[in-house]
């Protein structure tokens, strides 16, 4: 099963890091989102799962879908008005593989650029959206498109760790105890401290945290009675409204929190936008 992808730095405006979501033994949808992306907020692409694209201008209200064969892990716009995509792969028992996509008509025909890993393997984009494109190699290099020829147009900008040091995120005081999975427990952990804010009642696995302004918001899964019987979670906490928990479609959740601080939540079951203490679905 293909990887979700997670935000994890600020400066990945586009998510960059695989989860291990892609070996998941559930069965899987047309409704399976795998990544998002919002171009502003009216504008949303988002990444199925298998293959294509879904496109809303109305801020999730209604969906396009870009119809296409190519599978696509991440997807943004550059400065040209562009759409460029990559899907990648660092292969342990199977081959590598990095292709990008280019679409001059917004997602109506592509350009498929079967890249030599052993030359140049992009794993992520790592660019603003409508900003020329810059992506991040295997080797941890920064490198910026000069053309249309994504196999060839491509100019060296700087390590990796330079650019996470510009943007590097604060480290979350808000940390989880899992040590007993039926008593998961949201910690604020500062000075070598640890005070527990909250316990997780219909938890079992939490796939990640992330926080906005005076929340804090996690994603995970439970199960009824066996793993087998999983569901999807979310919970949302602030100081003034305490924990909030919700069971939704699904089998799992994953959070990710975008450059335009939108929290969406993505699973195989669709995609929910949060704010604050309340969730919407958006597809």
């Amino acid at each position: 099963m293909r990887h979700l992808k997670l935000l994890t730095l600020i400066f990945l405006a586009f998510c960059g890091c695989k989860q291990n979501d892609k070996k998941k033994n559930v069965e899987t949808t047309n409704k399976t989102i795998q990544n998002v992306f919002d171009i502003s907020n009216d504008t949303i692409i988002a990444c199925k799962y298998g293959k294509g694209l879904i496109l809303s201008k109305d801020a999730g209200k209604t969906w396009t879908e870009l119809k296409t064969e190519i599978l696509f892990d991440e997807v943004t716009i550059i400065d040209n008005g562009y759409l460029v995509g990559l899907d990648s792969w660092r292969g342990i028992h199977e081959p590598d593989y990095s292709k990008l996509y280019l679409s001059k008509d917004f997602g109506q025909t592509w350009q498929t650029f079967n890249l030599d890993t052993k030359r140049f393997f992009p794993l992520n984009i790592v660019s603003n959206p409508r900003q020329k494109l810059l992506v991040q190699t295997v080797d941890n290099k920064i490198y910026q498109l000069n053309g249309t020829d994504l196999n060839n147009d491509w100019t060296f900008v700087k390590n990796a760790t330079e650019l996470q040091n510009q943007y590097k995120e604060i480290e979350l005081p808000y940390k989880i105890d899992d040590s007993n999975d039926h008593e998961i427990k949201l910690l604020l952990d500062t000075n070598k401290q640890s005070k527990t804010l909250a316990k997780l009642a219909t938890c079992r696995q939490v796939n990640n945290v992330t926080s906005l302004i005076d929340f804090v918001y996690i994603s995970g899964e439970g199960y009824e009675k066996s793993f087998d019987e999983t569901y999807a979670y979310f919970a949302s906490y602030s100081k003034s409204n305490g924990l909030k928990e919700y069971k939704i479609p699904g089998h799992y959740a994953y959070l990710k929190k975008t450059q335009l601080n939108n929290i969406y939540i993505m699973n195989d079951d669709g995609l929910f936008i949060t704010n604050n203490d309340t969730l919407r679905r958006l597809y």
